[in-house]
């Protein structure tokens, strides 16, 4: 029962342990909740004071354009709930007018009262013309430069501890990161040194085989200069040579030449002397052709005129033939109505030949069918009284 007892208490003790580390902890979270919930709203705030500054800064930059064209400004904020700023403009303006002597800008309170105005109603940025794109460079760098706080600022502040402990880790990751890159650098740097040290070598063997080359290059170029010397007195010699022979091959082609000019000329003499007999056989060819002409044309003119006289004697032997042919025509009618009465006729006379003689043969025909029948009928008799006879025999 004792130890029962125990028992039952260590269990209670136990749960009650428990139960206070619970709450232990949900007060903890609770707690951080809050903080993390002020910590938010701090932040939140923070970055509404940037972003209304930044609003409050773009409005006091365009407010000398804002001063300088009121009347594009009462356009658009006419019928709208800023249009009582207009009127603080124009009594600015008038004011700025009357006034002679001249007070700065800070102490004027219409002035400052405008720009309060504006600070207030930031919102009023969306019905103005797109002024703010229009800056010049020093205040589009101030409104950038504001813009570079509210993103710093943002991201500062929204980084929890987590992140900060990541963004160490990272950092310390780098680092041992970096340590190992020394570590490959130097030994590299090493492997350079030792690879330097094996070109040195390299370039030092190679050194001495190219100066064997070039004393090989050296002999052989001088071997060459020799072999050349010795081909260009080759050289020379045959061109003297070539040079004498070329001398005799020239002087007989003068003497050629000189032939072929005289026997130039001369063809040049016989062919002017043919050409004058042709021209002259030419001519007289002209003249007898001239000649065939006027004869031939002599002839077509009494051809033309027989030509003439046979078309007037074929133009009236024409007449007389159309003129024949209108009684031949007639006359031809009146055959042909006595051919085609004459062909009627021997027609009929045929067709009465034909029917007569179908007549005849149809009668002839009849007749000796008749006859015939009359033998069978006869035959038919005799047979019929002789079998009459018969049966009157048997029957007596």
């Amino acid at each position: 029962m004792d130890q029962k007892c125990n028992l039952e208490s260590k269990e209670g003790v136990k749960t009650k342990g428990k139960k206070l580390k619970i709450r232990i902890d949900s007060e903890d979270s609770a707690e951080a909740n809050v903080i993390s919930a002020e910590r938010t709203i701090q932040v939140n705030s923070i970055l509404t004071i940037l972003s209304e500054s930044i609003e409050k800064l773009k409005i006091s930059l365009i407010l000398p354009r804002l001063l300088e064209n009121a009347c594009i400004l009462k356009k658009v904020l006419d019928k709208t709930k800023y249009s009582q700023c207009v009127k603080l403009i124009e009594d600015y303006i008038d004011e700025g007018q009357d006034e002679k002597d001249e007070t700065p800008n800070y102490l004027n309170y219409r002035l400052i009262k405008i720009i309060d105005f504006f600070h207030i109603n930031t919102n009023i940025l969306e019905l103005l013309p797109n002024w703010v794109n229009e800056l010049d460079h020093n205040d589009t760098s101030m409104l950038k430069a504001f813009k570079l706080l509210h993103w710093i600022t943002d991201q500062r502040l929204n980084k929890s501890a987590l992140e900060e402990l990541k963004k160490e880790k990272k950092i310390h990751e780098l680092f041992h990161e970096n340590e190992k890159f020394k570590k490959n650098i130097e030994e590299f740097k090493h492997q350079l040194k030792s690879q330097k040290i094996n070109l040195r070598w390299k370039l030092a063997a190679k050194e001495g085989v190219i100066k064997s080359h070039e004393q090989n290059m050296a002999l052989k170029k001088a071997l060459n200069d020799q072999r050349i010397k010795e081909e260009m007195a080759k050289t020379s010699r045959s061109v003297r040579q070539i040079y004498t022979a070329s001398l005799g091959k020239q002087r007989e082609l003068d003497e050629e030449l000189r032939l072929t000019k005289m026997n130039y000329e001369r063809l040049v003499n016989e062919n002017i002397k043919q050409e004058r007999n042709a021209r002259a056989e030419k001519n007289k060819l002209l003249l007898q052709l001239e000649a065939l002409i006027k004869r031939f044309d002599q002839s077509i003119g009494e051809k033309m005129r027989e030509k003439m006289t046979l078309e007037e004697e074929y133009s009236k032997q024409k007449k007389l033939f159309d003129e024949f042919m209108i009684i031949f025509r007639e006359k031809e009618a009146e055959y042909e109505i006595t051919v085609v009465q004459k062909e009627q006729e021997e027609r009929e006379q045929q067709e009465r030949k034909v029917s007569f003689f179908i007549m005849n043969r149809a009668a002839r025909i009849i007749q000796r069918h008749f006859r015939k029948y009359r033998k069978a009928k006869k035959r038919l008799e005799k047979e019929f009284q002789k079998r009459q006879k018969r049966r009157a025999r048997k029957l007596a």
